[in-house]
């Protein structure tokens, strides 16, 4: 006989409770770990965003509705003509050569960089415009 924690018990029956704790400890362990897991990953029972429309199918599961949204479009043929002429003024007040980012060139015009690059691709495919990539950006040309 053992005393432990003043109680007089048996050997045995003090090895299998420490085991029976050490197995307990390890399944707590588990389930907290799934528990932190899911917490961490985002992965919880999925809850509608407030705004969402639900339906129920047939299964009595709730989905969400998914509704797509087409981007307006911001880059419409008369804005382009109108970069267009932007960059061709521009290079004709420096005399017919222009040495900017397609940034700064949208800055200088006041057009979006993506409006300034369809422009000058628009303007190298019809052979008003020479462009070439160099350190400082791009170096557009009046072609005569």
């Amino acid at each position: 006989m053992m005393e432990f924690f003043g109680a007089r018990v048996e050997p045995r029956l003090l090895t299998e409770l420490l085991i029976l704790v050490s197995v307990l400890a390890l399944e707590l362990g588990s389930a907290l770990s799934v528990v932190l897991v899911q917490a961490v990953s985002g992965i919880a029972p999925a809850r509608p965003s407030p705004g969402c429309q639900q339906t129920v199918n047939s299964t009595h599961e709730i989905e969400p509705v998914v509704q797509v949204v087409q981007p307006q479009k911001m880059d419409d043929p008369t804005t382009r003509e109108r970069v267009k002429r932007a960059i061709v003024d521009q290079l004709n007040q420096r005399g017919g050569s222009l040495a900017k980012s397609e940034r700064g060139l949208a800055a200088l015009i006041g057009a979006s960089r993506p409006t300034v690059r369809r422009a000058i691709n628009g303007l190298v495919v019809a052979g008003l415009v020479a462009a070439e990539a160099s350190r400082n950006g791009t170096m557009l040309r009046l072609v005569s």
